[in-house]
């Protein structure tokens, strides 16, 4: 009975690292993708509509993979995808990414899209990253791990958010997105996707602010 209690729990370790792996290697593709947006119009390389069309392209990618392997895109599919959206919506975190994104870039002025879209990128990747990782180094299922992530979370919106908003802008937008990530976790399949509340948190926080309060 010792060996094949012992042999399960190493086969749920392997699963619950496997499991960890997999949302890191996740949540570096989104660090990718929202580097990759900021950094292209920053530098004039692509406009707000190219944007779109991108979140356009991956939307159609996402859609025809359904019923045909495409490609490239099978690969991340295979290999970044959650299981349980697969078959049904492949490609679901980077098309509300996208649309978090994009949403972010046509609503509000440009720094704040901007830090709106570092607060998503850096804050909800470093929070998941951070907590992630805390847990693998534990081994167990710690509560504390959400708190660990949230407040690395922060620091990194923080840092993102700094470099288009002033100091007290940066760290309301980052509460706002860090409250947004945690009230999206809390409903677990909440209607609003992460990916869409934490962007929009955060630029209507900053656009409240600037309303009422003159820095």
């Amino acid at each position: 009975m010792t060996d094949k209690s012992n042999i399960n729990h190493l086969d749920y370790n392997a699963k619950n690292n496997n499991g960890i792996l997999f949302e890191v290697r996740r949540k570096i593709l989104h660090i990718i993708c929202g580097l990759f947006i900021v950094l292209s119009l920053q530098f004039g390389i692509a406009t707000p509509f190219t944007i779109f069309e991108v979140l356009v392209l991956i939307a159609l990618l996402s859609l025809i993979s359904r019923k045909i392997k495409i490609p490239v895109w099978s690969f991340f599919i295979e290999n970044f995808e959650r299981e349980e959206w697969k078959e049904s919506f492949p490609g679901r975190g980077l098309v509300y990414f996208f649309v978090g994104s994009t949403l972010a870039i046509y609503l509000f002025p440009f720094d704040v899209a901007m830090a709106s879209i570092l607060v998503l990128t850096l804050g909800d990747s470093v929070s998941c990253i951070v907590g992630s990782l805390y847990k693998k180094i534990l081994n167990k299922n710690n509560h504390n791990k959400l708190i660990v992530g949230g407040i690395s979370g922060f620091f990194a919106a923080l840092i993102g958010a700094s470099l288009y908003l002033k100091l007290p802008e940066a760290v309301v937008a980052s509460f706002a997105g860090l409250i947004a990530g945690f009230l999206e976790m809390d409903l677990n399949k909440a209607p609003l996707d992460d990916n869409l509340a934490i962007p929009l948190a955060a630029g209507v926080a900053v656009i409240i602010l600037r309303k009422f309060v003159v820095l």
